[in-house]
């Protein structure tokens, strides 16, 4: 073949070497464009989306916790409300209180007091007949309204037993009688004192009445 011919065509498979090239950078560079994120590219995950997700389902989670935690719908809740879960009797809790210290404990009945001076505490009524217990809270950190009296409470909180000689416990007792506007005897103390059970409340719920 002639030399000069054969340069020509030389450069010519150059030529079209060079455009092939120049065409198939094309196509890779419109494929990097149209999907930057390698991660994807790959088959993994979009992390916005995934973000989404994971936020709507906490999200539902925490709502399914709350409604779970209501013992009744249109109940008034109190502090941390109250967990799922089925109630002590309150005559079953006094009858062996040291069984039960320490722990938390959660009761069901009609509220019979309040704390008429800075609503700290309520008193539930027993299934036994003269008896009952108090639920304590922090001064300020929950404030029952003395019209909740009457209505069925369940509240929870730690049990706690306090012990007070005869002095003590008179001087407690005839404390929180004035608070309420009510008169106190001192012969209804044993001469031995007394050990005062109730209930350090973390939450309650008062539960609406059948009437509204």
């Amino acid at each position: 073949m002639n030399p000069e011919l054969r340069q020509v065509d030389m450069r010519s498979m150059t030529v079209i070497a060079a455009l092939l090239a120049i065409l198939a950078l094309g196509v890779v560079t419109s494929d990097a464009v149209a999907d930057p994120d390698p991660a994807k590219a790959a088959g993994g995950c979009d992390p916005a989306a995934c973000a989404s997700t994971c936020k709507s389902a906490t999200t539902e989670a925490k709502a399914q916790s709350v409604s779970a935690d209501l013992p009744a719908p249109g109940g008034d809740v109190y502090g941390e409300g109250v967990a799922a879960g089925d109630t002590m009797p309150i005559s079953k809790l006094l009858a062996q209180p040291e069984k039960h210290l320490g722990h938390t404990v959660r009761v069901q009945g009609p509220i019979v007091g309040v704390c008429k001076s800075r609503g700290c505490w309520i008193e539930i009524a027993s299934d036994k007949e003269m008896q009952k217990i108090q639920l304590k809270v922090e001064d300020g950190e929950i404030v029952f309204p003395p019209e909740i009296m009457g209505q069925t409470a369940i509240v929870e909180g730690v049990l706690e037993g306090i012990p007070m000689t005869h002095e003590q416990a008179c001087a407690f007792l005839e404390h929180e009688a004035e608070c309420q506007g009510e008169s106190f005897d001192r012969s209804t103390v044993p001469a031995e004192g007394i050990t005062m059970y109730r209930i350090k409340g973390t939450g309650a719920v008062v539960l609406a009445s059948a009437e509204s």
